[in-house]
């Protein structure tokens, strides 16, 4: 790209290198965001409560890369729809039990109850440490 522009007899810009370098190889394809939107709405299933949290942060990544990057946004519904989806069937219970006591359950509310509940399963499961003295 210098050389073509040496050749060309243009300024030796290093910013416009820069551009021409990033119009070239940008990666921004209809491929790539297929492949983002498949990333996005067919997530690998989350199966245990140790997994929720970790598993919703990540989904959360991909949807905010999307945005970033592409431009494309999922409507509160969709993302609600796919965060059940990914769920255990035991959680996937949970939100849809919750759900029929709401007139209208919004994403962000199933998300955090959702988080909450796991983190609570976690907390009892996980053993806590005894003080045990000493025995005379």
């Amino acid at each position: 790209i210098l050389k073509g522009m040496l050749d060309k007899s243009m300024d030796l810009d290093g910013f416009k290198a820069l551009m021409i370098f990033n119009k070239r190889f940008d990666s921004r394809s209809t491929a790539t965001l297929l492949h983002a939107y498949l990333d996005v709405v067919s997530p690998v299933g989350i199966k245990g409560a140790k997994e929720i949290v970790p598993g919703i942060a990540k989904w959360e990544n991909k949807v905010a890369a999307l945005k970033s990057r592409y431009d494309e946004d999922l409507s509160a519904n969709l993302k609600l729809a796919i965060l059940v989806g990914m769920l255990g069937k035991e959680f996937q219970e949970l939100v849809l039990e919750k759900g029929s006591t709401e007139k209208k359950m919004k994403y962000e509310d199933a998300r955090d109850y959702v988080m909450s509940v796991a983190k609570q399963k976690v907390s009892m499961t996980t053993p806590t440490p005894m003080d045990i003295g000493g025995v005379f």
